[in-house]
């Protein structure tokens, strides 16, 4: 099947089209039903034996089940102790990622499991997430236990909701398998989408498919200590973020749409400091050589950019940067336009020599005042 048929099963799913509006939340609400609901329970209890690998002692009534607490999407609980059994974390339009998850882990150290279930499966830092207690499983996974024990109590009505239920899940996780296709260098960086997925609301989740690959792709090119590779989705587009660290700040290249960023970050700032920390980093002898953030120097490969430096070229006022004021940290860049059909390729390509020039600089300086 391809990827228009998934589309069309899902369209024609009424579970599907209720679960747009609460995301990971319905698929949390499903799973608090099945496990609430005595006639279905034997089937919540299936469902858990497989995410944990455990023949379970669990009995309906013996245990709690909550939701959206302390920011996990499910947690189970002994009834009579209190004792955590389970922590389930639910990623189906957002991309796992292992900070978040450790910080939930530090919030109950004690939980006798903690289980991801994720739609997307390929994940910057997945291989370091499967060497923590998090136990990854997959909706292919959900709707495989889902058909190995139908509960012979259950009612009509509620076997045909688990039915529409388990075709809309594995439609879904098949539609991501036809958009997991290779990434590959001569593939165009913009990429037209199938009008369908935006009729279906999973726009979104195709971008932050498309730019988790691509940040692993640049990831498992990159092998330097202080670099990170990162994803994220703002503004109905996605993010491919690298940061490098440099002393009192962190120096980023920002991907967004078609505007490729230079960018500086300083951590606890305020939007008073603004002008004083932009005149440090260009003072700045390590950054400073390199011309990073006038964004006129060598590092910028002149193929892959339009003309015009932003917001110098389009600024009558002799703006010189602009800036995004977070709750703990100033982010100042300027930006080129990145030009029409560059292929993915040549826009790593051109990440890769940035990064290059700007460790080694940093190397070269580090020795220079160590000498010194």
């Amino acid at each position: 099947m391809k990827e228009t048929d998934f589309l069309n099963k899902l369209n024609q799913s009424p579970l599907f089209k209720l679960s747009l509006s609460s995301k990971e939340l319905f698929h949390s609400n499903f799973l608090w039903w099945l496990g609430n609901n005595e006639r279905t329970f034997p089937l919540f209890k299936c469902i858990m034996e497989k995410f944990t690998g455990q023949c379970l002692s669990w009995d309906y009534g013996n245990i709690s089940i909550e939701r959206e607490k302390k920011h996990f999407d499910l947690c189970i609980k002994d009834a009579r102790s209190g004792r955590l059994l389970l922590i389930l974390e639910n990623k189906v339009k957002s991309i796992p990622g292992l900070s978040q998850l450790e910080n939930y882990k530090n919030k109950d150290p004690q939980a006798d499991n903690y289980v991801l279930l994720s739609l997307v499966m390929d994940f910057p830092k997945k291989d370091e997430m499967e060497e923590t207690d998090w136990k990854v499983y997959n909706y292919k996974d959900l709707h495989d236990a889902l058909l190995k024990d139908v509960p012979i109590d259950a009612t009509i009505y509620e076997k045909e909701l688990i039915s529409d239920y388990s075709v809309f899940i594995y439609s879904l996780h098949q539609l991501v398998q036809c958009w997991k296709r290779e990434v590959t260098d001569d593939q165009p960086f913009v990429q037209k989408r199938n009008p369908k997925i935006e009729e279906c609301r999973l726009h979104d989740l195709y971008d932050k498919l498309r730019f988790s690959q691509l940040a692993l792709m640049l990831q498992n090119q990159l092998n330097h200590t202080g670099v990170d590779v990162n994803m994220g989705y703002s503004n109905q587009s996605g993010i491919l973020d690298v940061t490098i660290k440099c002393r009192e700040y962190e120096l980023m290249i920002q991907v967004q749409g078609n505007s490729y960023r230079h960018a500086c970050v300083w951590k606890s700032k305020n939007r008073k400091d603004c002008d004083t920390l932009w005149q440090q980093i260009l003072s700045d002898k390590t950054i400073s050589q390199l011309k990073f953030l006038t964004c006129s120097g060598t590092l910028f490969g002149s193929d892959i950019f339009q003309e015009g430096i932003y917001p110098i070229d389009n600024s009558k006022r002799g703006k010189q940067y602009n800036m995004f004021i977070g709750r703990n940290y100033v982010f100042l860049y300027q930006s080129r336009q990145l030009r029409t059909g560059i292929t993915i390729g040549q826009l790593l390509e051109n990440i890769r020599n940035e990064v290059e020039n700007i460790c080694s600089n940093i190397t070269e300086n580090a020795e220079t005042l160590e000498r010194e």
